[in-house]
């Protein structure tokens, strides 16, 4: 028995749900190990950014359909409500940090809004690809 290696293609929906998705646990992991000041838990961190790039990178260069415009349509319109909440969470962040007079630290609150924001692109893609929105 013959097994043709085939030239697979990454279908569209599978490579936004695997990007968006995959990229946002990682950014979560990246910025909970990035909470305390350890150093140790700080180099891990930076693995996890490794590996949302490497995500990114393997479902970036594979072939891919390019004719599904209705996956095309769903992922612009997941990222542009993203955008919406991501903006709605950031001015949220800025209003409690002026009612309370405490500082934002951005430096350690950026990682969770860039994982709030894949992560709900992702979500919403695939709630956008079963019909449910």
């Amino acid at each position: 028995m013959k097994f043709k290696k085939e030239n697979s293609v990454l279908p569209l929906a599978k490579q936004y749900t695997i990007r968006f998705t995959l990229n946002g646990i990682f950014w979560l992991l990246f910025a909970i190990f990035n909470l305390p000041d350890n150093r140790v838990l700080n180099r891990i961190s930076s693995f996890f950014l490794l590996f949302a790039a490497l995500c990114m990178l393997v479902t970036f260069f594979p072939n891919r359909e390019t004719t599904d415009e209705m996956s095309m349509n769903h992922i612009t319109k997941a990222m542009s409500l993203s955008l919406d909440i991501t903006v709605i969470l950031l001015m949220g962040i800025g209003v409690i940090g002026s009612i309370t007079d405490q500082a934002i630290n951005y430096f350690h609150a950026y990682g969770f809004v860039i994982a709030a924001s894949q992560i709900i692109s992702g979500l919403l893609f695939h709630k956008l690809e079963k019909g449910d929105i």
